[in-house]
């Protein structure tokens, strides 16, 4: 298919794009300073549509954010050590959890 083409199918098949930044961190990972409310502020100011929050092995932070949000859509996730035979295999990013799946403080591993 063409990039001509392809252009074409995706303006059929998705009328509006959205611009989503799926990986996100908060202050409740270790490697971000932003506060909920900082997140939420920067991504609409950079002109998201959507975000996922995925702080490492914690969803602490995801009431706040979506406090902080409002009506700005937000997609809970959490940004998983994935361990193989007791070794460490990288990560995982669960996207659509709900509150429920909040693990405090951290996941047993």
């Amino acid at each position: 298919m063409s990039n001509l083409s392809q252009n074409l199918f995706l303006k059929a098949v998705f009328p509006r794009c959205v611009k989503a930044d799926l990986h996100v961190h908060t202050s409740a990972s270790r490697d971000s300073a932003l506060s909920p409310r900082t997140l939420i502020k920067t991504a609409k100011k950079v002109g998201l549509d959507a975000i996922a929050v995925t702080d490492h092995d914690t969803g602490r932070s995801w009431k706040r954010v979506l406090k902080e949000a409002g009506d700005f859509p937000v997609i809970l996730g959490e940004e998983m050590k994935a361990r193989v035979n007791g070794k460490n295999a990288g990560e995982i990013i669960g996207l659509f959890l709900s509150l429920i799946h909040i693990s405090e403080p951290t996941r047993p591993y």
